[in-house]
């Protein structure tokens, strides 16, 4: 499985390390700038590269923006992989989804800030869809093991994946804008909502 994009990673060391270079900048001018605020020219100063060698791997701002979405789904696929891998107990498996998920999203800050571009851009609102799809994809996929929840196909199954995942997002999201203290309990909440919504699904589908 993977998310569809168009930015490609490079293969060549080199030009790997420019690629690098420029969404490191790009994440960084968009946390403090915003999606309004980022811009080519500016990326390629704070990576320190000139301009003609960024066109050479993103069109616009709005493909730093999909490169660094990539990036992260990337990562994120790597680590959910090795966590379930080490916990096969399928009732289990949306906890540690989401543990892994909060500490991914507080190691790599930007992704919030790639986020709030996806829903605040109507240029990048087709990558969101994307990104939803591949996240409703991902959820599906691991709970086929598991007699519990909404990963039967047809409408309802869709509308209650399409449910879950966005649910899970934006807890995740305030879990990780919370403050240290407050992170604990909120994500406690948030398995055990998540978890009553998977026990209905149980029962109703």
């Amino acid at each position: 499985m993977s998310f569809a994009v168009t930015v490609t990673t490079p293969k060549q060391a080199r030009a790997r390390k420019t690629f690098d270079a420029a969404l490191d900048a790009a994440a960084s001018l968009l946390m403090s700038e915003g999606i309004e605020g980022l811009n080519t020219n500016s990326v390629a100063a704070a990576a320190g590269i000139n301009i003609a060698t960024l066109y050479r791997y993103f069109d616009d701002k709005y493909d730093l923006v999909e490169g660094l979405l990539t990036r992260f789904t990337n990562l994120q696929l790597s680590r959910i992989e090795q966590e379930i891998s080490q916990h096969a107990d399928p009732d289990q498996r949306l906890g540690y989804i989401l543990d892994v998920q909060l500490q991914m999203m507080l190691d790599h800050p930007w992704l919030s800030a790639v986020q709030d571009a996806l829903r605040a851009s109507p240029r990048l609102r087709k990558i969101r869809r994307q990104n939803n799809q591949y996240m409703t994809t991902m959820v599906r996929e691991r709970f086929s093991e598991n007699t519990r929840g909404p990963h039967q196909a047809g409408q309802r199954g869709d509308a209650a994946m399409q449910l879950l995942v966005e649910t899970f997002a934006t807890g995740l999201a305030l879990v990780a804008a919370a403050p240290v203290r407050k992170r604990k309990a909120l994500m406690r909440e948030l398995k055990t909502m998540l978890n009553a919504y998977l026990e209905t699904m149980t029962a109703t589908f």
